[in-house]
């Protein structure tokens, strides 16, 4: 290890040496410690460099790891931290650990980072650890949001076997020490500060590089005790306390009781666990008042619609993925736990709206969020945006759509809408509306033979304005820039109805008869369409063929197979398998109802009570969870992440398969019009007597 490194770390290799003269099992143990050791000191050193504001930014972060006991989670945040919209605020603080931790290196470089993110996953293939393969291009902060793969699926859910171990040691501990040795926060001075009753602090060095002229950075003067890191200022690091002699640090390792006020701490050296004061921790996060002559307004509204666009206004502040609100907008559906943190209760019915998306709606009016929608037709999700900064792609809803207002989306039905009354609302780009007015519209329920050709000639019109033309030639124009045209067109255009996967096919197979096509740029990835002139498309463009499909274009007849395909496309993913399975997945659920499970140990018990392998289990229970059947928290961590518990009011048979079907009802809805139950028994299991044909709304 190199001199300079901390304390605490030259304390884990003196342990590593001595477990190497034990067994290599035990040595494979304590390389996971030591691994768990450098994440949560890297997560917790780049959390305190966050300068904390009105909207508690840092406070978030610490309120989410004191209470969560997985290392996934750990690494999670870090990814958060690097690639999010906090990175302009790490930047001023923790500049070179950004760079280090976010640039990108071929997988053959010699860079540190390549190197070390290669030998983690070398050391996984050893112990039979599924990881997805590595692209050509890694980044540092892979290696912390891989580790916890490798530890979940040996020391948790696993018996590592000396072979195995023996093979994968060397190439984990040469990923660790590369970490150690190239972070530049491992080179920065690191102090524990201890003030005694006389008041006197005791500032005690644990590591890092020091100035020549300095013995240690100066702490004399702070308020609080504890570990502190130098930045661009001293730094003092959450959830992590130095024993009053500075012999050992212990690190903040879960076990919060809300009740008792206490989390733990662990030390991994001495393998020690302890209990800490959580007081500071049980407040949940939220924006306090602004303050100074440039603060932002604090939302006006008063009453259940002014706690809704807080806890929204709240959930934007804090969503994962950082720039994903501009890029791409945030779900409606993950603000529920803020919500709920806000003892908010009660469904948007009993406010007098017909469903939460005209609540939210009614709750943003006049804020910097909006409630927009994707203009594909297989993404009928509405999503959170900002106003200023509407992602590509996304279409404004009109705000009278879910405005507390008498005809505008309340539960009581006064001026109930048809289908298309609000159609003009997708037309945000003036360019479309100029060269759309006046464009008929049709009706795919009404005309279903002509979609095809009607949405050729709206691309067709759109593509007559000067500017979008010469785009064309020259690059190509988005499929997202046309794709609002389509659909105000044929209003209520359902491509899977006609045979065709999304919009994409029906446009390659429309514009196929005109002087249009699209086309794709070769070698990018993902593939981006683009509408271009056939006859002269931009070099390096490849125009996309007609399928061939004799049956495209034309209504579907209604079958299992049509449902199925239609269930495991796009969200919610149905993906069920048979009947049967489905109906023995609900049974397990009902007699064995999860509660803070996570999804691996979920399917271990299910293939087990099923008689199944975990694959073939796997399905119907996502379904479950996509069906809303489940209460997933954290909500902000991607579902490999969360635990499961069964929503309490659906702990019957009846009513989970209910559940079940009225999400499969909802969605098949959408883009076939009408739903056959007898097909949808056939498909999920039903309830005896239904065999008619109605639309989900006469259901």
């Amino acid at each position: 290890m190199p001199s300079a490194s901390l304390r605490p770390l030259e304390d884990m290799q003196r342990r590593l040496d001595g477990a190497r003269h034990d067994s290599d099992v035990a040595l494979f143990y304590d390389l996971l410690g030591y691994g768990e050791l450098l994440t949560k000191l890297v997560v917790l050193a780049l959390v305190a460099a966050i300068e904390d504001d009105d909207r508690q930014q840092r406070y978030r972060f610490e309120y989410h790891l004191v209470r969560t006991h997985s290392i996934g989670t750990w690494g999670a945040v870090l990814h958060d931290l690097v690639t999010g919209r906090l990175r302009s605020a790490l930047r001023e603080e923790a500049g070179a650990e950004l760079a280090e931790l976010t640039a990108g290196h071929q997988r053959a470089s010699t860079a540190w980072q390549a190197k070390a993110v290669d030998a983690l996953s070398r050391a996984a293939t050893e112990m039979d650890v599924g990881m997805p393969v590595l692209p050509e291009r890694l980044h540092g902060w892979m290696w912390f949001a891989n580790f916890p793969a490798l530890r979940n699926r040996t020391r948790g859910h696993g018996t590592p076997r000396p072979a195995p171990c023996q093979r994968a040691c060397p190439a984990l501990e040469e990923s660790m020490h590369l970490i150690v040795e190239n972070l530049t926060l491992f080179r920065r001075p690191w102090a524990a500060v201890h003030r005694h009753l006389s008041g006197h602090p005791r500032v005690v060095r644990l590591g890092g590089q020091l100035d020549r002229d300095k013995r240690v950075f100066d702490l004399g003067d702070v308020a609080q005790g504890g570990v502190y890191v130098l930045f661009a200022t001293p730094r003092r690091v959450p959830l992590l306390e130095c024993e009053p002699d500075h012999s050992d640090l212990r690190v903040a390792n879960g076990a919060f009781k809300e009740e008792a006020g206490t989390h733990e701490l662990l030390s991994y050296v001495r393998d020690e666990r302890t209990t800490a004061d959580a007081s500071p921790y049980l407040t949940p996060p939220t924006r306090l008042p602004a303050t100074g002559p440039n603060a932002e307004p604090q939302p006006t509204k008063s009453g259940y619609l002014g706690t809704v666009l807080q806890a929204l206004e709240d959930h934007a502040d804090a969503a994962p993925g950082g720039d994903q609100l501009k890029s791409k907008g945030l779900a409606l559906g993950g603000v529920g736990s803020e919500l709920r943190l806000r003892g908010v209760t009660g469904a948007a019915r009993e406010h007098g709206f017909k469903n939460f998306q005209a609540m939210v709606q009614a709750a943003v009016e006049g804020s910097r969020l909006c409630v927009a929608r994707p203009s594909g037709p297989l993404h009928p999700h509405a999503r959170l945006a900002l106003r200023a900064h509407m992602p590509p792609g996304l279409t404004l809803l009109g705000e009278e759509d879910g405005a507390a207002t008498p005809g505008n989306g309340r539960a009581d039905g006064q001026g109930a809408q048809g289908p298309d009354d609000h159609s003009d609302s997708v037309l945000t780009d003036p360019r479309l509306r100029g060269q759309l007015n006046g464009f008929s519209k049709i009706l795919q329920a009404d005309a279903p033979d002509a979609v095809a050709a009607h949405a050729a000639r709206a691309v067709a019109r759109v593509l007559q304005h000067p500017e979008l033309r010469r785009q064309a030639q020259r690059e190509g124009v988005p499929l997202g820039v046309v794709a609002p045209a389509v659909r105000y067109a044929v209003p209520d255009l359902r491509p899977l109805a006609l045979g065709y996967r999304n919009m994409q096919p029906l446009l390659v197979d429309a514009l196929s008869r005109s002087e249009l096509s699209l086309a794709v740029r070769e070698g990018e990835l993902p593939p981006r369409p683009r509408i271009v002139l056939a006859k002269s498309a931009p070099p390096g463009m490849r125009i996309l063929e007609p399928s061939g499909d004799t049956l495209a274009g034309s209504p579907q007849p209604h079958s299992p197979a049509l449902y199925r395909r239609v269930l495991g496309h796009g969200l919610p993913a149905l993906r069920l398998g048979d009947a049967e399975l489905v109906a023995a997945v609900i049974e397990w659920c009902v007699t064995e109802p999860p509660h803070q499970r996570r999804v691996a140990e979920a399917l271990d018990d299910l293939a087990v009570a099923c008689d199944q392998p975990r694959d073939v289990v796997k399905l119907p229970l996502l379904a479950l969870v996509g069906a809303n059947a489940f209460v997933r928290e954290p909500s902000e961590l991607p579902l490999a992440q969360q635990r499961l518990t069964l929503r309490q009011d659906l702990r019957t048979p009846e009513g989970l398969l209910g559940q079940l079907r009225l999400v499969a009802q909802e969605k098949l809805q959408r883009h076939l019009g009408k739903v056959d139950f007898r097909i949808l028994a056939a498909v999920i299991g039903g309830l005896p007597g239904e065999a008619t044909t109605v639309a989900v709304g006469e259901a």
